[in-house]
């Protein structure tokens, strides 16, 4: 039985949880939250998951005959296994290099879930959507009485990018959220900040003078706009000083794991391309 299940959170709104346990008990983490926005005449779903189970289908009694709009947050594995289900994906110019080729998640061997049976046929190998397209910051996208503007928020990863609907709706994807916050390497934290002060900024302002909303992309479903400062805060206190002592050393990420509830933060060791993880 898939444990794949999609609900209504709000008007125009709807979630998708990936339960971890069908992928990877190894990255500290317990849901993925895919989103779907549902406009008069268009619909926007927010990545694609792991790509075990069809979200195209699951999707298509909501959206009926209305054009779709498929959206990565960012290229890690879990958001973007699921693009080969569609013909086209609108993703940042910098992370579309790494969203577009083949991609390998062998270190799924070894581990007995329904990611790594299913991409056992596949000799681990995660397929790309055949066309893609780079958005930038700023950019809108109208779907019928919801409009949508994309933010670019780098820090997760260099082409990390959240949304907000001019309902009060902020999608933060993995750039806030509760749980295992996978950090970029320590050099480019300043950057992460920045973001996090950008993010800050938007809902002090609210231009929309609707309540806003924070919907993450794991854990906790709804967060309160404060989630933003209590997570820059975080890290200032607990991953940027110069020497790290409370720390465990994780093999498998190659990361220093910090707790600080409600964190827990994975600090790489090593560079990877684009803040990559897998």
């Amino acid at each position: 039985m898939s444990r794949l299940k999609v609900r209504k959170i709000d008007d125009n709104v709807y979630v998708i949880r990936e339960d971890w346990r069908d992928i990877d008990h190894r990255f500290y983490t317990k849901f993925t939250n895919l989103y779907l926005l549902v406009g008069e005449k268009k619909a926007l779903l927010l990545d694609t998951s792991m790509g075990i189970h069809s979200i195209k289908e699951l999707i298509s009694p909501i959206i009926k005959n209305k054009e779709l709009l498929v959206f990565n947050s960012h290229h890690h594995f879990d958001h973007v296994a699921g693009n080969k289900e569609f013909s086209l994906i609108y993703v940042h110019k910098f992370d579309l290099k790494l969203v577009s080729k083949e991609r390998d998640i062998s270190f799924l061997r070894g581990i007995k879930t329904k990611a790594s049976e299913y991409y056992k046929k596949t000799n681990y190998k995660v397929l790309p959507a055949k066309e893609f397209y780079p958005v930038e910051d700023h950019e809108e996208f109208d779907l019928g009485k919801l409009k949508i503007t994309i933010i670019h928020t780098p820090g997760h990863t260099k082409g990390s990018v959240s949304l907000i609907s001019n309902k009060g709706h902020l999608f933060t994807a993995d750039t806030v959220h509760e749980g295992a916050v996978f950090l970029p390497p320590k050099e480019n934290l300043p950057e992460y900040l920045e973001t996090l002060e950008k993010l800050q900024k938007i809902t002090d302002t609210n231009t929309y003078n609707r309540e806003i909303k924070l919907y993450p992309g794991h854990e906790k479903v709804v967060l309160p706009k404060t989630h933003i400062s209590l997570l820059r805060k975080r890290i200032q206190e607990n991953v940027m000083k110069e020497d790290l002592y409370n720390y465990k050393y994780d093999t498998f990420l190659e990361a220093r794991i910090i707790f600080s509830e409600p964190f827990i933060f994975v600090v790489p060791v090593n560079k990877d391309e684009s803040y990559s993880i897998n």
